[in-house]
């Protein structure tokens, strides 16, 4: 794995990418503490580090968009299957090379409160918000890589993981335009099994696997709904609003440490790592 690791981060730095991730991180962060901090004088670093999240839809897609969809295009990827390091090792390589790449931005950010001369209680708000907005970067880290593993084409992965962060971060305000009605609650839970099992499908190869889980899944949801429908009552709002991306952070911003949002953050880095390694797997017995 350091080979790769090594190999994947001296990448990033040779074709500029990595260059230009770590400045564009690195203005945004500055010119928001400008901003809120300096000109209108928040005392909370916290408010400039929430102005740079919708940034982050934006970056990410250019820094994940080539770690595997490079690899495929020009059929270097069968050198990294065929060599000695597993496919977990190759994988978490790829992944800590990039989180390595955008934890350099968020170190520099390290340094902004101490310009503020605030006390301890304003360092732990604004260096949790930091914490929040790390965790952040790296699911969307895991979840470009993702996409990238299942695509050739660097553009289409770019605009595929734009489209789903763009999604994840309006997932907040789409809940307010979902009716509480048990049925349509339902029927929302089966479309996210229904893409699930595409997703099984995608990464396994195995078409049987993937009808198998989504019967067994919208079975399930239409079981309960028959048995109790009231449970179904406003739960996809409730549901979309605990994976919000945006809220994680805001509660950060108004000094509430959010464990839920940490273990959100953790979930989805470990089950997008998770999905990439199944993906390139199935390629590697292909």
């Amino acid at each position: 794995m350091t080979a790769i690791f090594k190999r994947e981060l001296k990448s990033y730095f040779t074709n500029m990418i990595g260059y230009v991730i770590v400045a564009a991180l690195s203005f945004l962060l500055g010119l928001f503490f400008c901003i809120y901090n300096i000109r209108n004088g928040y005392p909370y670093f916290g408010y400039a580090v929430s102005g740079v999240v919708p940034y982050l839809m934006v970056v990410m897609p250019i820094l994940t968009m080539k770690c595997f969809s490079d690899e495929r295009k020009s059929k270097t990827d069968q050198l990294l299957l065929t060599s000695p390091a597993t496919v977990s090792q190759i994988v978490m390589g790829k992944f800590m090379s990039m989180v390595t790449v955008f934890a350099v931005p968020v170190i520099i950010a390290c340094v902004y409160p101490l310009f503020l001369g605030a006390k301890a209680h304003s360092f732990a708000i604004d260096y949790s918000c930091i914490f929040a907005f790390f965790l952040l970067g790296c699911a969307y880290i895991a979840i470009g890589m993702f996409i990238s593993s299942l695509t050739e084409s660097q553009i289409i992965s770019a605009v595929v993981t734009f489209i789903v962060f763009f999604i994840f971060y309006l997932m907040s305000m789409v809940t307010g335009f979902i009716p509480s009605a048990s049925y349509v609650n339902a029927a929302g839970f089966t479309v996210a099994a229904l893409i699930f099992a595409v997703v099984v499908r995608n990464v396994t190869s195995n078409l049987v696997a993937a009808l198998i889980t989504f019967v067994c899944l919208a079975g399930g949801i239409w079981i309960l709904f028959a048995v109790k429908a009231d449970i179904y009552y406003g739960s996809l709002a409730k549901v979309l609003s605990a994976v919000s991306f945006s809220d994680g952070i805001s509660y950060f911003v108004s000094g509430i440490f959010d464990v839920k949002a940490v273990i959100m953050f953790v979930s989805v880095i470990v089950l997008f790592v998770f999905l990439t390694t199944q993906s390139i797997q199935k390629r590697r017995w292909n």
